[in-house]
């Protein structure tokens, strides 16, 4: 083999193995890919069987909802949590941070009292909790400290702010975003409001739609209800509710008589 052709195949090598490293090089920079939706439900068979959340309120990426529950805390896990996108490779992506507040407390003062989760699986409802191996957390690789870790929700008659959002990454692209993992909400990234409320118990005064003096009668008759309290405080768009419990008795009827829905 002449000198010449030696060297002819040795740059041939080189030039082809050049090519293959390019090519490795492609998908890591098509990984990045945009966020779609991050919404919020309540966990099947919650451990709180008086939660209920009213529809979704606001745009794809910064919903607001209203969650009501007749107790003055919230388990985190009772909360379900689903962001959709394609994969990536960026640090945080489908990692959520939780924390009470509104965008523009969370986005101007980093909260020392909230959780981070491990990343979530595109598409898939998953209870909320705090990653316990996050390295970006306070704590380090216990994730985030005990003692400033969120541990449930508040609930109060008002209704008590928490946001939950996607930090470090731009909504749009799925890129890091400024910043990158610090804890701090910015406007680019993916959010969803959480809006805690106690509801109450409320007493209603009723009488019969016919009304009349003898017990005979009173049979077969309707009495109609103008619910208040945990009926009146939806908001528009709560498709979910009303779910009314109520609680009657009668008095001075004919043996037998019975109450019943229609």
């Amino acid at each position: 083999m002449s000198k010449k052709y030696a060297l002819k195949r040795i740059a041939l090598v080189a030039i082809s193995a050049l090519g293959f490293g390019l090519m490795s090089v492609v998908p890591a920079n098509a990984a990045a890919a945009a966020v779609t939706a991050l919404t919020a439900s309540i966990k099947s068979g919650a451990s709180d069987n008086t939660l209920t959340i009213g529809s979704a309120q606001g745009s794809a990426l910064g919903l607001t909802y209203n969650v009501y529950t007749r107790h003055s805390t919230v388990a985190l896990a009772d909360i379900q949590m689903t962001i959709t996108s394609e994969g990536d490779t960026t640090a945080g992506f489908r990692q959520l941070v939780v924390a009470a507040g509104t965008t523009t407390s969370v986005g101007s003062t980093a909260p020392t009292v909230y959780i981070k989760t491990a990343a979530l699986t595109s598409g898939t409802a998953t209870s909320l909790a705090n990653s316990a191996s996050d390295a970006d957390a306070p704590g380090q690789a216990s994730g985030v400290a005990s003692s400033t870790a969120l541990t449930a929700f508040t609930a109060s008659a008002s209704g008590t702010s928490y946001v939950v959002w996607n930090d470090g990454i731009i909504a749009s692209s799925g890129l890091g975003s400024t910043g990158a993992e610090n804890e701090l909400y910015t406007s680019t990234e993916a959010y969803v409001v959480l809006n805690i409320i106690q509801t109450s118990a409320e007493a209603v005064t009723v009488s019969l739609d016919n009304a009349s003096t003898t017990i005979a009668a009173r049979v077969n008759q309707q009495v109609s209800i103008t619910p208040t309290g945990d009926y009146t405080s939806l908001t528009t768009g709560s498709a979910s509710h009303p779910t009314m419990r109520i609680a009657a008795s009668i008095t001075s009827q004919p043996s037998g008589s019975l109450i019943y829905q229609r």
